[in-house]
């Protein structure tokens, strides 16, 4: 839905609650809060001209994407790495790599529309949904040039991250929102980020809050997650708990991380397994990856009734996000608009909706086109580095290892007949495990040494390229 005198915003905040509605509507208790519509009204009140100059840039993007030169861009797929940061207080905190990589997994597949639930998108959205082009890695070099597997663990002293809310008449439960920040810093008990320009940062932590409410019930609710828009298009500025991001990138509660994570929800408000059955998919970091990469939600920056939108041509208007079951709401439809000559209903497929995971599953193309876009102009540094995190095009020719997983012995098949050549086997932790010459082949079996895990293989060929390729032993 295209915005109507209102703005696009540079700087997305979504701070979403775990309280979910068995209605389609937000209420005191169960309302899913977003800290872009405080970002909004803080920057409106204290940067003079702000509206003016952002609603002119968001003129000048639509106009690229008319452009001969972001067409011809559609065609390549795009491939970010990212590096996850686990901070954590206690062993069930510290989740398992494996639901990391289903995580990941998740996240590809959404953003390649190559998830199982697509069949569920009503045939009325067809026509205006597709393949984003877009594939996340985790990171295979860390910023000192080490193997890695993407990962990083913290301890910390801190048992969660989000402060207590206490209850003030007239405003509703306060927080002081700027200490989920603490997660983004070693001196704060968190864990300081990789280079922003080269990873895309996500922080796995305890995001959980007590808060009072005006009945002075206290219950468990957690802030989903959190995203920034890239750093030099924010305008920073100081107030009063507000929520100010101190690195550029997204933090996540540890228990909306994977869809294999089973590690329940807890909270007093609700039947046991209620919010398990509504954010248990892996689908917030899909939402937040979407901020990240420049969307709105569906319904713009604010809870508008209808009266503004999220500036992209082919998302059905909506007055705010939907949170019941999806059967409920397939016939919701709070706005009136024309896309593709239909007033089409409210899209709960759309993955910048607030809708339980099982009902999301898809993003628009002009949602696409602006995520797209996005890192072309505001992050094209991660393209550039994620070919040192990435066996690319040509390597992918040069090497093949398999089996993987092995149990042990695997073979390198090599592309070309090699004179001679050298294989580096580290650890995850960077350690040589072993390295060996080899002369006049175009294939080596060996044997993998070690415990069960990931290793990387650096190949140094005849041509003097290094081609890196990861493995698993398995027990």
């Amino acid at each position: 839905m295209q915005i109507k005198n209102s703005i696009f915003i540079f700087l997305i905040v979504l701070l979403s609650t775990q309280s979910i509605s068995q209605e389609s509507t937000l209420n005191d208790h169960d309302q899913m809060q977003c800290g872009s519509d405080e970002i909004l009204r803080q920057m409106m009140d204290n940067i003079p001209g702000y509206e003016d100059s952002l609603h002119q840039h968001m003129h000048e993007l639509q106009q690229i994407l008319k452009s001969q030169t972001h067409a011809k861009s559609l065609k390549d797929v795009y491939t970010l790495p990212v590096v996850f940061h686990v901070v954590y207080n206690n062993e069930t905190e510290n989740i398992h790599d494996s639901v990391i990589y289903n995580q990941l997994d998740v996240l590809n597949k959404a953003f390649r529309r190559q998830n199982e639930d697509t069949v569920n998108m009503r045939p009325i959205f067809n026509q205006i949904v597709g393949d984003a082009g877009i594939q996340f890695v985790l990171a295979k070099v860390d910023p000192d040039g080490n193997p890695t597997n993407g990962i990083t663990r913290t301890y910390t002293n801190i048992k969660n991250f989000y402060p207590e809310a206490e209850y003030v008449a007239g405003q509703g439960s306060v927080t002081d929102k700027s200490q989920v920040s603490r997660i983004m810093d070693d001196q704060q008990g968190g864990k300081s980020p990789w280079n922003t320009n080269k990873y895309i940062n996500i922080w796995v932590g305890d995001l959980s809050q007590y808060r009072s409410t005006s009945s002075g019930y206290v219950d468990e609710d957690a802030l989903y997650g959190v995203a920034s828009f890239p750093k030099h298009q924010s305008i920073h500025f100081d107030s009063t708990n507000g929520f100010k991001l101190k690195e550029d990138g997204i933090i996540m509660h540890y228990k909306t991380i994977g869809s294999n994570n089973n590690i329940p929800y807890t909270n007093n408000y609700y039947p046991t397994g209620f919010l398990d059955n509504k954010r248990k998919g892996g689908k917030m970091l899909v939402h937040e990856m979407g901020h990240y990469l420049g969307l709105f939600h569906i319904w713009g920056a604010t809870i508008s009734n209808c009266e503004e939108g999220d500036y992209i041509h082919d998302t059905p208007g909506a007055s705010l996000g939907s949170l019941a079951d999806c059967n409920i709401m397939y016939n919701q439809n709070n706005c009136i608009d024309t896309i593709l000559g239909q007033d089409l209903p409210d899209m709960i497929e759309n993955y910048m909706d607030y809708s339980p995971d099982v009902c999301m599953n898809s993003f628009t193309h002009g949602q696409i086109d602006i995520m797209r876009l996005t890192i072309n102009i505001y992050r094209p540094s991660l393209l550039n580095y994620a070919a040192a995190n990435i066996d690319s095009f040509n390597e992918q020719g040069k090497v093949a290892v398999y089996p993987n997983p092995t149990r042990g012995n695997y073979t390198l098949s090599f592309e070309q007949f090699q004179k001679e050549l050298t294989v580096i086997v580290y650890g995850i932790d960077g350690k040589v495990i072993s390295q060996h010459d080899y002369a006049n082949t175009n294939s080596i079996t060996a044997e993998l040494t070690g415990e069960k895990g990931i290793y990387i293989i650096h190949v140094h060929l005849s041509d003097g390229s290094v081609v890196k390729r990861s493995l698993v032993k398995e027990a």
